[in-house]
């Protein structure tokens, strides 16, 4: 049968817990919609006001501190009950996906057998009506995901074959992507749940355009970039930018840097977009940006902007030669001295080396027995980087 009535079943089946309200006192939209989180007015005050054009919804995402988090713990509610209705989500990305990472599939294989692609077409028909849901429903499962998925996790295959699936989709709905960004974006101002899932659904949009490789693209986003009026979009289209090489790329980032580097919360997401970059030299960048004048290990949102990001790289923290396990043992070393109990934290990636080959996996013990062999190392270190050999 097709693969695109599991994704139009799953949304039936969320919609359909909402209305039972099974979802009751969960931060959902009556349709099934994940609403953006505020932060505590507290934590607002505490952040200080808005600089410039950071409007509400701007200054809720850099100051709320557990957004992603309460976010995705959100998301997996939603989830949760659509699995009681017997439907698993995002089924033919998810499938499709899995099979190009077991067989190796070649990029055109997806236009020969245009399922996927149609259940992508069949989900973006309405977007008018809910389009932060739909945004959802046609994002592919992140790397992290897939890897959880696998036996014994292969990051390269999963980031080659993520990509490529990407790409066929961008190119194969080419037209549908273009059509969403055409249209001008709702205003930042505009709070609505609507008006936020259309910002959510052009950044999604971007990201599949920008996977095509196709020339016009990197203007495109810059355009987006360079147009946006809040945060939510000037993010999306530096962050999409920030995977690719071109002259667009280097020109938004200076922008966005000359903009905010007076503001530390805003400043935070500049480091964060190029520690998260898909380019095969981030490694690399990450190691230069910790030279910045601007970043320093005695501001832990910093360190974590800059290097737990990083580690959420699968595929750059895990690069195969490890040295992005280096990098972070590193760091660890480094910063114990001034804040064990972050030096602690960022221990943890490491500590999943049971889920990798062999090869990788001895590479991530010897960074740990290199991080407790240091003398003076804190007890908060010694016992994550122990725990953490033991896998």
């Amino acid at each position: 049968g097709s693969t695109a009535a599991p994704i139009r079943e799953f949304t039936d089946a969320v919609r359909r817990a909402v209305e039972r309200g099974d979802l009751e006192g969960r931060d959902v939209g009556g349709t099934g919609r994940i609403l953006e989180d505020t932060p505590p007015s507290g934590e607002r005050m505490a952040a200080g006001p808005p600089r410039d054009d950071a409007n509400l919804e701007d200054f809720a995402e850099v100051a709320g501190k557990g957004q992603v988090r309460q976010t995705e713990e959100l998301r997996a509610a939603i989830l949760e009950e659509a699995r009681k209705e017997g439907y698993q989500p995002d089924v033919a990305l998810r499938e499709d996906l899995q099979r190009r990472i077991d067989a190796g599939a070649g990029e055109d294989e997806i236009i020969a057998h245009p399922a996927v692609v149609d259940a992508v077409a069949q989900t973006l028909r309405g977007r008018g009506e809910d389009p932060a849901f739909v945004a959802e429903a046609v994002l592919l499962p992140s790397e992290a995901f897939i890897g959880d998925q696998m036996l014994t996790v292969d990051p390269d295959a999963i980031r080659r074959e993520r990509l490529a699936l990407q790409a066929a989709i961008g190119r194969a709905l080419e037209e549908e992507w273009r059509a969403i960004l055409a249209g001008k974006a709702p205003p930042a101002t505009d709070l609505s749940p609507h008006a936020k899932g259309e910002r959510r659904l052009r950044g999604v949009a971007l990201a599949y355009l920008a996977a095509t490789g196709i020339a016009d693209i990197p203007a495109l986003v810059f355009g987006v970039f360079s147009d946006a009026d809040g945060m939510t979009e000037r993010q999306a289209a530096l962050a999409t930018l920030a995977h690719g090489d071109s002259d667009e790329r280097a020109h938004a980032l200076d922008i966005f840097y000359q903009r905010y580097r007076d503001n530390p919360l805003v400043l935070d997401k500049w480091f964060q977009v190029q520690a998260w970059s898909m380019r095969p030299d981030t490694v690399e960048a990450v190691r230069h940006l910790a030279e910045h004048p601007d970043f320093t290990l005695s501001n832990p949102n910093r360190v974590r902007s800059l290097y737990g990001a990083f580690t959420g790289n699968q595929a750059a923290f895990h690069q195969a030669d490890g040295a992005g396990y280096r990098l972070i043992a590193d760091l660890v070393i480094a910063l114990d001295p001034r804040n064990p109990q972050t030096a602690a934290r960022m221990i943890t990636p490491l500590g999943r080396w049971k889920r990798f080959d062999e090869a990788r996996a001895a590479m991530m013990r010897a960074e740990l027995e290199r991080i407790l062999a240091q003398p003076g190392l804190s007890r908060d270190t010694t016992e994550q980087a122990s725990k953490s050999l033991l896998g």
